[in-house]
């Protein structure tokens, strides 16, 4: 497969901020010198508080971290918008063309687009949204969506962005995921002339969701009368915060505690006799190869919560899958039935620490290339006893970040050369340049 390089016209080459030596010169020096020219580069923008350390990286096992700027504070709606305002306020911050080219296009100021997100902050300020609060935002391509995301920063919440064109149930899977309470959405969107019901897709898709705010909803319906505390990283924002959560519950003025997974463990509370465990199974969907492990850790350590003093305890598990190993061995209690079952089931399919997975992962921006790379690939594998290769195929996540992904899995014994199998294999084909290709050796999930 040929390409085509186009020239850049010499105007444009004449305008250019960075010319080709000067791009060079940069890129020597952040090679040579990343401490310095990093510096020089985060001092294009505007710091609240200004950094004194560029970065602090250590790869080793131990002592693992990468930190950027750690001690220096910024904001990226500032950045994006107040430092216009004095010299370029009235200029185009966002050129809106809508779904029907016929319909009339929207051009927004920096200082009009300033107002929105200001307004919109408050808003979601009005709303009880905290910084670090997260907020998940399906909306449709529409300039609402980037003040969405601009009001986020600027009070310093962390926003999850959905395809507006995901179904309910990939919708309830990501606001999950992320813990989030507050959803932003529009009554409908337009793609292709095709209207998109939004906000039903929000309704069906909270419908199926265990947020902690929808179980306080039911029991508030229910017990109208009780008292109830509802545990979740937002509302036990620090240590006085907690320990103010404790007293409440030892001085008898809770009644129902509603919580996440961080109730799980650490609290002895005497007087608890109940426990309930609503999705206890939702941890078991997916691709996680721990998920059955993790799902009981977990339960084993809510269910410990319960009668904890004289009085006795009970727990109540809400599941859709009764007959699942995991769940017969939690209402058993027989945690060393259940390791011995798992590790029997890992060492029949041969999964780890029994055998060794990879998984090659080739993306491009173009689904062809990307395809034709992984088609030519799966054509040339290695070939050993033990050795299986599955696919290609498209991914679970098929379409990432604007580029579309092919997937290989390898399935190998625990004593086989998987890394220099790897790299005796990705040698035999050329690359193309607009393909990127990622390697996870026993990864933990396969989605």
């Amino acid at each position: 497969m040929g390409e085509t390089i186009y020239p850049v016209p010499s105007a444009w080459a004449a305008d250019a901020l960075v010319d080709d030596a000067a791009y060079r010169a940069m890129y020597r020096q952040s090679v040579e010198q990343p401490d310095a020219f990093w510096r020089d580069q985060a001092k294009c923008i505007d710091w609240m508080r200004p950094f004194t350390r560029v970065k602090e990286t250590s790869f080793d096992e131990g002592d693992f971290g990468i930190a950027w700027f750690s001690d220096g504070t910024l904001n990226l709606s500032a950045n994006a918008l107040d430092r216009h305002l004095a010299e370029r306020g009235d200029a185009i911050a966002i050129l809106w063309e809508p779904d029907d080219p016929a319909d009339a296009h929207r051009a927004i100021s920096y200082r009009e687009l300033h107002a929105d997100v200001c307004r919109f902050a408050n808003l979601l300020k009005a709303q009880g949204v905290r910084r670090g609060e997260r907020v998940t935002i399906y909306l449709p391509m529409v300039p609402e969506a980037a003040v969405a995301m601009l009001a986020c920063t600027r009070i310093g919440a962390i926003h999850s962005i959905v395809f507006a064109g995901f179904s309910p149930d990939a919708l309830a899977g990501r606001i999950t995921d992320c813990d989030s309470r507050i959803v932003l959405t529009a009554d409908e969107g337009l793609r292709g002339g095709k209207h998109v019901p939004l906000k039903a897709n929000v309704d069906e898709a909270l419908a199926h969701c265990p947020g902690v705010e929808r179980v306080a909803d039911e029991v508030s319906l229910r017990f109208p009368e009780a008292r109830t505390a509802i545990v979740t990283s937002d509302t036990l924002w620090s240590p006085a915060k907690a320990a103010e959560f404790v007293e409440a519950v030892e001085d008898g003025l809770v009644d129902i505690i509603i919580g996440t997974q961080l109730v799980t463990k650490g609290y002895h509370f005497p007087n608890l006799t109940l426990v309930g465990v609503v999705d206890a199974d939702l941890g078991l969907d997916g691709g996680d190869l721990r998920a059955a492990e993790r799902t009981f850790q977990q339960i084993a350590q809510v269910a410990g919560r319960a009668g904890r003093g004289v009085k006795p305890g009970e727990v109540l598990i809400q599941t859709r899958v009764p007959d699942a190993p995991v769940m017969a061995a939690l209402v058993a209690n027989d945690r060393e039935g259940f390791y011995a079952a798992e590790a029997a089931a890992r060492k029949f399919a041969g999964a780890p620490p029994y055998g060794r997975f990879a998984a090659l992962v080739i993306s491009s921006e173009d689904i062809e290339v990307a395809r034709g790379v992984a088609q030519r690939l799966g054509e040339k594998p290695p070939v050993a006893d033990g050795l299986a290769i599955y696919g290609p195929a498209p991914a679970p996540l098929a379409m990432l970040r604007g580029r579309h992904r092919f997937r290989l899995l390898l399935h190998a014994p625990r004593s086989f050369d998987l890394q220099g199998a790897i790299r005796d294999w990705i040698s035999r084909i050329d690359w193309p340049t607009k393909v990127r290709l990622a390697i996870d050796i026993d990864p933990y999930s396969f989605v």
